[in-house]
């Protein structure tokens, strides 16, 4: 960020608003004397992007002890924020699988087991209906074996055939 010392309040105008009240609570705890310096995390106002700055604040002190401004520090997190996010999508991901995997290995009946499969499927990729086909002996007909979802019950009843609809398209 550039040097906004000529116009104190410059900077509060940049953040989004929502950030703004804690941005507030943050200077005036500094200004008060209350804490020796401040980190905060703040998404810049809409401009184009969702830019998130790391602000290192610390209070100008005079030679009386008296807080006369304050001074600091921003850095663009927003990259760091990104796959951290993305890290912790994978990470959540994986712990639903070893869930599964966990739940598959104590179950010995087929359409339970079919049934958890689906409806974790389902949650994990946040589509809004998961089934599983069967692809019949004669290599051409689909069986529904298990779904969960939105359209679970009028997928079931389907029975596609290998290249028609979508379903048969993907087989």
């Amino acid at each position: 960020l550039k040097d906004l010392s000529g116009d104190p309040g410059a900077l509060r105008f940049l953040l989004d608003p929502s950030g703004q009240p804690e941005f507030d609570s943050v200077v005036e705890r500094l200004r008060r004397g209350e804490v020796a310096s401040e980190t905060l995390m703040a998404q810049l106002a809409d401009g184009g992007g969702r830019a998130w700055i790391e602000f290192s604040l610390v209070p100008v002190m005079d030679a009386a002890g008296r807080v006369v401004g304050i001074d600091g520090v921003g850095r663009d997190i927003s990259q760091h924020l990104a796959v951290a996010d993305q890290l912790s999508r994978r990470t959540m991901e994986q712990a639903t699988l070893l869930q599964v995997q966990r739940e598959l290995l104590t179950q010995l009946d087929l359409k339970p087991t079919l049934d958890k499969i689906v409806e974790r499927a389902q949650r994990l990729l946040h589509a809004t209906t998961c089934t599983i086909f069967l692809l019949e002996a004669d290599g051409v007909s689909l069986r529904p074996l298990a779904s969960a979802g939105e359209y679970a019950q009028e997928l079931m009843m389907q029975h596609p055939r290998v290249g028609e609809g979508l379903t048969g398209w993907v087989v």
